[in-house]
């Protein structure tokens, strides 16, 4: 169960919770290990509200048939191994050439994030990502960095101050830019922008592919659904207060294209606005693995 538990231990380090194991009672040896196939695997984090880089309220990760691997646990244990038994470390180098140890297979995944849960962790840094990424690909962005002879300012950074979920499947996030001469005087600018989320493809050259137009092959997109802005009419009269918000669209079509290995079948907002959740597959062979994370935009 070395294997196993190194899995279950990092996964557990990185969502702030318990992580069960499940595997069948005689499975053997070698698959225990990462060199043969397991006949099922699963595996079930349980939150503890405990400090924790990516905290998740539920997570499951299960599949039929899949070799785990042993040389990734190995890496993460190999400090170890340097301190308590420093002269198995060349035994250990000479096995990580020599003998087969990757992952094949695939594995399904689901989880579920409440509200609060994004404002903690790296959740909220990554979604000021989100707001540059947006801001960047949005009409507004466009024109605020637009020059007099046709030239672009790069837009400020943006920060995320504030997360949160409304009602209708929308995505609430309150963003502040950093100051700028050419915009507001300066002044750090706050803004509010709601969106939906969904799954979406990434085309060959980098771009979202249209909802109706995947044809297989391409690679899977967290994309950023009809984002929209809010106006302020103003706080000093206080019939203005009775007004409902206005939200205008921002033009922009982005998302975030994720590694080759991550096939993303749903990704939702809760329509009760509880929530954020996703489901998807995670390949195993090294052959499939790419690296990505990088914002794609319509062109």
């Amino acid at each position: 169960m070395v294997v196993l538990g190194t899995y279950a231990k990092l996964l557990g380090l990185l969502v702030g919770g318990r992580v069960d194991v499940s595997i069948p009672e005689r499975a053997p040896i070698a698959a225990r290990l990462g060199f043969a196939p397991l006949s099922s695997l699963e595996l079930t984090a349980t939150p503890r509200d405990a400090p924790a880089p990516l905290p998740l309220e539920s997570a499951s990760i299960y599949g039929d048939n899949v070799v785990l691997g042993w040389k990734f646990p190995a890496l993460l244990l190999a400090p170890l191994w340097l301190v308590a038994r420093p002269a198995y470390l060349p035994l250990l180098l000479i096995l990580w050439f020599t003998l087969p140890g990757s992952g094949s297979g695939a594995l399904d995944f689901e989880f579920y994030l409440r509200a609060d849960s994004l404002s903690r962790g790296v959740w909220r840094f990554m979604l000021g990502l989100v707001l540059d990424g947006i801001g960047r690909s949005s009409l507004p962005g466009l024109l605020a960095t637009l020059n007099d002879d046709g030239t672009q300012t790069p837009l400020p950074r943006s920060q995320c101050t504030g997360v949160s979920v409304a009602r209708g499947g929308k995505l609430v996030l309150d963003g502040q830019l950093a100051g700028s001469p050419r915009l507001n005087s300066g002044a750090p600018i706050d803004y509010t922008l709601r969106m939906g989320m969904r799954a979406g493809h990434v085309e060959r050259d980098g771009t979202v592919a249209a909802a109706d137009a995947y044809t297989g092959g391409l690679r899977s997109c967290l994309t950023w659904d009809s984002p929209e802005l809010k106006l302020s009419l103003g706080d000093g009269n206080p019939l203005v207060r009775l007004l409902p918000a206005l939200w205008v669209p921002v033009l922009a079509s982005c998302g975030v294209a994720l590694p080759k290995a991550v096939r993303l079948r749903r990704a939702v907002v809760s329509e009760a606005g509880d929530g954020v959740s996703a489901a998807g597959r995670l390949e195993l062979a090294p052959n499939q693995v790419e690296e990505g994370g990088q914002l794609a935009v319509f062109r």
